[in-house]
């Protein structure tokens, strides 16, 4: 859909009734209760019990089994993965098109890009990890120093998400004279040179908050009348008049000593990001024993199964709304509405769904998490020649 104006809106539920089979079933407003049919008999979660989704009693329902499946309440956050979808693109793209650097992290990247494109993508990487101990993780895009086990020990670029904001920190980034790396504790050491008189040895760690540095010890030199001079203070700044002078100091063996406890990083391949198809979709059969079950039609025809084809998680299925065309009829403007959310499909599990499906602008969408950790969008639609099932990646 490109660089559209997309709102996302929170579903208002409220608890109904609970049906046979201890079903936790949760009302929300989803279209005319004669969609569905009066009783719907069978066994949705593949535990081979009959389950009974009686919609008349509770109209306008999304029903799961054995919490297999819930309604996405107000205000409830999606997996904040998503939000770094936008950077992951970007790094990917670098690689794989011409596009215009942004100025963050282009020290990192443009080397990488410039020579050895093709060796330099599939040795990059992408790691989420909560640095700064707020219980959301950060992105590190990184090089990839073990391919044996995707390990490296050098966060390049890093950026963090902010959920009170809603907005993504640009925090730091490395390169060949400013390299940093991650120790066990998740505090991180930079060290930097411009030549043996000018040298940088910082130990910081990221405030929950700000994701701002938080200096233990910082520690630069600069050559003054002829001779070394090292300086100290906390606050990283390359300041004589703010640092206090250390007479003695041994750069090189303090660097060993913090660096004893280096931890590894592990990277997800970024060339593998967005390759795989982990979820297919085709029309409802009988034989098919669904993990879970969202509103499901009289017409079978229009009740449509997703199959996970490897581990996912976070899975959200979306109404989309409010769709507004330019002149030329491309969609400029929608709305997704959240309104059934499964916090997991195993490979080979499934999740059944009675959607509508437009003449010619989509109606549904599905996100989740794969197995990489990648936030995935696709907008459902229907084939005009044969009905079949078309997921198009947003």
């Amino acid at each position: 859909m490109g660089n559209l104006k997309h709102t996302i809106k929170t579903a208002a539920v409220s608890s109904v009734i609970t049906a046979s089979a201890v079903l936790s079933v949760c009302g929300i407003a989803l279209g005319s209760s004669a969609d569905a049919q009066n009783v719907f008999n069978t066994d949705v979660n593949g535990d081979g019990k009959t389950d009974v989704m009686d919609f008349n009693i509770v109209k306008n329902v999304v029903l799961n089994n054995e919490n297999n499946g819930t309604a996405v309440t107000e205000g409830e956050d999606f997996d904040c993965v998503k939000k770094y979808t936008a950077v992951l693109d970007y790094y990917y793209q670098a690689y794989n098109d011409t596009i215009e650097l942004n100025e963050f992290g282009s020290n990192w990247l443009t080397p990488r890009i410039s020579e050895n494109k093709a060796e330099n993508f599939e040795k990059t990487g992408y790691a989420f990890r909560d640095l700064n101990g707020d219980g959301t993780p950060e992105l590190i895009i990184g090089e990839i120093e073990d391919t044996s086990d995707n390990t490296g020990i050098v966060p390049g670029v890093v950026y963090s998400y902010s959920k009170e904001k809603n907005e993504i920190t640009e925090v730091f980034e490395s390169w060949d004279r400013n390299i940093n790396i991650l120790l066990s504790d998740n505090s991180i050491v930079n060290t930097g040179s411009n030549g043996v008189s000018s040298s940088v040895l910082g130990h910081f760690v990221l405030e929950p908050e700000t994701c701002s540095k938080k200096y233990k010890s910082f520690v630069f030199s600069e050559l003054k009348d002829d001779k070394v001079v090292y300086y100290t203070n906390t606050t990283g700044e390359y300041d004589p008049e703010k640092s206090e002078t250390i007479e003695s100091y041994d750069f090189e063996k303090v660097a060993d000593e913090l660096l004893a406890s280096k931890a590894k990083i592990e990277f997800n391949p970024l060339s593998e990001y967005k390759q795989s198809r982990p979820l297919n979709a085709a029309a409802f059969s009988d034989d098919i024993k669904a993990s879970a079950a969202f509103r499901l039609f009289e017409d079978s025809g229009r009740n449509t199964v997703f199959t996970a084809t490897e581990d996912i998680s976070s899975v959200v299925l979306y109404d989309i709304t409010d769709i507004k065309l330019s002149d030329e009829g491309s969609i400029v403007e929608y709305t997704s509405v959240p309104v059934y959310k499964v916090p997991e499909l195993k490979a080979g599990e499934s999740l059944a769904a009675g959607l509508e499906y437009g003449d010619v602008l989509p109606c549904n969408s599905i996100c989740f998490v794969d197995k990489n950790g990648v936030m995935r969008s696709f907008v459902i639609t229907q084939s005009g020649k044969d009905g079949s099932v078309i997921l198009t990646e947003e």
